[in-house]
């Protein structure tokens, strides 16, 4: 929090004294939305034929690391109310570094960031951008070069290096001269001393840099609020039995959620929950909240039954829903039910991706073990009421069974 509060606070410093006011941008300004173009550095054809990876270190690859925060970065991005784009989505033979000007100009941009890592032979470390000289919008170019190495910087406490002028970089210049907007080359983080944020944090680095070009060009940072669903929430039950269950939503969002202005609501089948529960904490952006006392009573129908919750600000619901899975045995069925625990700690391994398939495969087994008990309970009524003649009770419990059948089939 605190690291987000100086980096808003140099943003608002920088627009005061006329960062994205006057000169080349204006006339940007008035456009209904802003076009922010962002460019993974390397991952381009090298001039013979072969994708140039950038620095690599290890098992870190520039070209990867920068491509794999560009989508982040867009992703965030693409929820508020500016167009964004990629120079290039994957690793692109068609064209090299000297065609980039062209594609960034091509897309008329609001501002222009190109992102790369930093390498070094000593323990440096750190954060640092660089800004045109004698480009489209120098002013605006170095001033989002120090919000972009602050708000990089303050996101994971590590050194800000500044903003450098590209006259003092050793090529002499940088390729970002030539692009028409205000333009920066953005260094993360170094691949050695840094390695293991390189590694591990690339969607708070996204996140660095999407509120920092929100900020500067007046788009409220809470357009990009969401909340994700963290695992699933699955049980087995008897009949009309209570249990207490937990859900967990990540704020993958750029703000932090407040309580009194976030709830979790029950969107479908309460089970005896009650319709909302209020956020427990504060919670970062980046960070987990759980819910760890929600309720739930098991219909008095077998079957998998679905309790469904979804974080809301105010009267508007953010990101996914998350669903607790009752799944309903019948009282008699304990051997069905262990087995379907069973099946439900594999599930948990395996994570959601099958989870679909699974409960409906779970669905057909409870299904079976219900007509095989009905079964059971009408051939025994049967055999009660037609005073043991086997061909009668075995006709009418028959017959009743093929019904259950067609209905069954009916229903699914």
């Amino acid at each position: 929090m605190r690291s987000y509060v100086r980096t808003m606070m140099l943003i608002l410093v920088l627009v005061v004294v006329g960062f994205l006011a006057g000169g080349p941008t204006e006339a940007r300004a008035q456009s209904p939305r802003p076009v922010l173009v962002l460019d993974p550095g390397h991952g381009w054809n090298n001039g013979a034929g072969l994708i140039d990876p950038g620095e690599v270190s290890g098992d870190l690859v520039e070209k990867e690391i920068t491509l794999d925060v560009a989508r982040q970065t867009r992703d965030l991005l693409s929820r508020c109310d500016v167009d964004v784009h990629l120079t290039h989505d994957r690793d692109d033979y068609n064209h090299t570094e000297n065609d980039i000007a062209d594609i960034v100009n091509g897309l008329d941009p609001t501002l222009a960031v190109s992102i790369h890592t930093n390498s070094s032979d000593t323990t440096a470390s750190g954060t640092e951008a660089w800004y045109t000289v004698g480009g489209y919008d120098d002013t605006s170019s170095q001033a989002l070069a120090a919000i972009l190495a602050a708000g990089v910087a303050d996101q994971f406490a590590i050194p800000n290096r500044g903003a450098k002028p590209e006259t003092q970089n050793p090529l002499g210049g940088l390729y970002i001269h030539e692009w028409e907007a205000p333009s920066v080359l953005l260094e993360l983080a170094f691949l050695q001393a840094d390695a293991e944020l390189l590694r591990t944090e690339r969607r708070n680095f996204a996140r660095a840099i999407a509120r920092v070009l929100l900020s500067s060009v007046n788009v409220p940072l809470d357009c990009a609020d969401h909340a994700t669903a963290e695992g699933f929430a699955i049980a087995v039950y008897f009949p009309e039995e209570e249990r207490i269950n937990a859900v967990t939503l990540l704020n993958d969002g750029l703000l932090p959620w407040e309580p009194g202005e976030y709830s979790l609501v029950n969107t479908h089948n309460p089970l005896g929950a009650p319709e909302s529960l209020p956020l427990p904490q504060v919670v970062q952006a980046g960070e987990m909240v759980t819910w760890d006392a929600i309720p739930a009573k098991a219909p008095e129908t077998a079957g998998i039954h679905r309790q469904k919750w979804q974080l809301y600000k105010g009267d508007t619901p953010l990101g996914d829903e998350a669903t607790v899975i009752v799944i309903v045995v019948p009282q008699q069925a304990v051997d069905l039910k262990e087995e379907i625990e069973h099946k439900i700690d594999e599930l948990r391994q395996q994570g959601q991706q099958h989870l679909e398939e699974q409960l409906e495969l779970l669905r057909q087994q409870i299904m079976d073990a219900v007509e095989q008990k009905l079964t059971e309970w009408l051939t025994d009524a049967f055999h009660k009421i037609c005073g043991g003649n086997s061909a009668v009770v075995g006709l009418a419990a028959g017959l009743v069974f093929l019904k259950l059948r067609k209905k069954r089939r009916s229903n699914d």
